[in-house]
């Protein structure tokens, strides 16, 4: 039995929703062929759910950070 397809690709990186929905379909595959027990992927999706979640809430709530408009969540004041 091979190791996870996801694996490859959460290792380099999730850096945008393309990346992030090719490593979802590579779980679902890897769990289907059983190379990925279903605890470690229910542990993968909560994880990834509450990425998505703060990328949400930075998109909502977060301060502009740079000139082009990208925008950050902050959790605190600066000291």
């Amino acid at each position: 039995m091979q190791g996870p397809k996801c694996l490859a690709i959460f290792d380099s990186g999730v850096t945008d929703s393309r990346i992030y929905a090719m490593g979802m379909i590579a779980l679902m595959g890897d769990v289907a062929r059983g190379s990925i027990s279903p605890t470690n992927a229910n542990a993968i999706c909560k994880a990834g759910g509450q990425l998505l979640r703060v990328k949400e809430m930075e998109v909502k709530y977060g301060r502009q950070y740079k000139e082009d408009g990208s925008k950050v969540l902050m959790l605190g004041e600066p000291t």
